[in-house]
């Protein structure tokens, strides 16, 4: 209605202000003033396609089958949403984890010391309550 007699009617949801269609240049220069209202964003530090991988992402961290990801995402198949836009680093860390466990054990370094705390990711369960490893000889 603002844009008056200059409105194009294009039936696209989303238009410049008189109704024709975005291009890049319009859609880039839309998210950068967006995120100039953030006060600690530099906008030229951000890319619509890294909003992409950070939903991804978080969908898989959430739980979300990678196929109904990939389903969202408009992918035909589950191969790039896992190559390419999901990035999950709790799995890798606690593989990493689990191996330098079973790797240096408390019997082999010392009684009283265990690799365990040095490697608890964020969010990981408090283990305070575990009983204390046993004794060694």
């Amino acid at each position: 209605m603002a844009a008056g007699d200059a409105w194009k009617e294009t039936a696209f949801v989303f238009t410049t202000t008189v109704g024709t269609p975005l291009d890049a240049a319009n859609v880039r220069r839309a998210f950068r003033s967006a995120l100039k209202l953030l006060p600690s964003v530099d906008p030229n530090d951000w890319t619509q396609r890294e909003l992409r991988h950070s939903f991804v992402s978080l969908m898989s961290a959430g739980g979300a089958a990678v196929e109904h990801i990939a389903h969202v995402v408009g992918h035909s198949d589950t191969s790039t949403t896992e190559r390419v836009y999901r990035h999950e680093l709790r799995p890798v860390l606690r593989e990493g984890a689990t191996f330098m466990n079973q790797f240096a054990s408390v019997a082999e370094v010392a009684p009283d010391w265990h690799m365990d705390p040095l490697f608890r990711l964020p969010g990981d369960a408090n283990r305070s309550g575990d009983p204390p490893p046993p004794e060694h000889d």
